[in-house]
């Protein structure tokens, strides 16, 4: 990736993680190996047991910074990124360039 490239994808990253903010996701540590060791976990409340999780793996060093994003299911949310997830599903939401997406479903489950 060409440095434009990769400063455009650090803004589209950014954005991204404003927006997460913006509908007041919480950010805690993967301190587990359940996403990527050390990266920040962004999660939001579902229904019952399930949240999802955007990972935000940045490692400059091998020009890396992408978010991944996953539906999954924990007994207690303190143990979001501690203990490994009961079921985990990865979504196909590309979320630095599809806000909408997302938006759709924190909508149905009503948490936006």
């Amino acid at each position: 990736m060409d440095q434009k490239q990769s400063h455009k994808a650090d803004y589209l990253i950014n954005q991204a993680i404003n927006k997460l903010e913006e509908w007041n996701f919480i950010k805690v540590i993967d301190q587990g190996s359940h996403y990527n060791p050390g990266s920040d976990l962004y999660y939001k409340h579902l229904h019952n047991n399930d949240y999802v999780i955007v990972c935000h793996i940045y490692k400059p060093k091998k020009d890396i910074n992408i978010l991944d994003t996953w539906k999954v299911l924990y007994d207690e949310r303190k143990t979001i990124g501690k203990d490994a997830p009961n079921d985990i599903v990865r979504l196909n939401i590309d979320l630095e360039h599809d806000f909408e997406s997302m938006y759709k479903l924190l909508r149905i489950f009503d948490v936006v």
